[in-house]
């Protein structure tokens, strides 16, 4: 069952996992997952997306990225992209964020003020808030995730998971599971350097 955590909690064990055991995600822990992506913000509420999880089909579709992985570095090292490729072997589910371009463009066409460089940057924001989303969501439910681009391989995965491509845009990729080890707090920069209050505040100088 999810955990009745806060937002603080959330983020603050959020951790990016490229190493998952296998785990059964109940029926229940996934639409609860999705329906909090559900709700993510959009301008003009667009929603310009498609999520495709996987569950049943996890062996031939890391073997079908495999493959197009492979291919797609023909004459390159392939051992970065293989070890990472076998830690999320063990996940439980994978979820896909797609960009619906079709969405996008109509926004485009309706949108007179805005230039369709400015439209599709709103898109990008919102799918960028829809992958936290489903991340935190996934921490909720005391899972594992880590957010990984297969651009090389974005029309293999398309023609396996059968949605049209190009009009679908792969943005995304989160392997979910139990974390296979600890990961350390990732560092982050101190609040003065990423914050001003009322006006721009250069950071001071660090001393010697």
């Amino acid at each position: 069952m999810p955990n009745d955590h806060s937002l603080w909690d959330l983020a603050h064990r959020r951790r990016s996992v490229r190493q998952v055991l296998p785990v059964e995600i109940p029926d229940e822990t996934i639409e609860r997952i999705l329906e909090i992506a559900r709700w993510t913000p959009s301008s003009y509420n667009s929603q310009p997306w498609h999520i495709v999880v996987v569950r049943e089909r996890l062996a031939e579709l890391w073997d079908a990225i495999e493959a197009a992985g492979r291919q797609a570095r023909a004459g390159r090292p392939v051992e970065h992209f293989i070890n990472r490729l076998n830690g999320y072997r063990g996940a439980g589910a994978v979820f896909f964020v797609f960009l619906d371009r079709a969405v996008v463009e109509e926004q485009v066409r309706t949108t007179s003020y805005a230039s369709a460089q400015r439209v599709e940057g709103w898109a990008l924001e919102a799918l960028g808030m829809l992958q936290f989303a489903i991340w935190l969501a996934a921490v909720d439910a005391g899972l594992a995730a880590s957010l990984h681009h297969f651009d090389s391989e974005e029309e293999a995965i398309c023609r396996f998971l059968e949605i049209p491509y190009p009009r679908f845009r792969l943005m995304g990729t989160m392997p979910v599971g139990l974390p296979a080890h600890e990961v350390a707090p990732p560092g982050r920069r101190p609040l003065e350097e990423i914050a001003s209050f009322e006006r721009w505040q250069p950071p001071a100088e660090s001393t010697p």
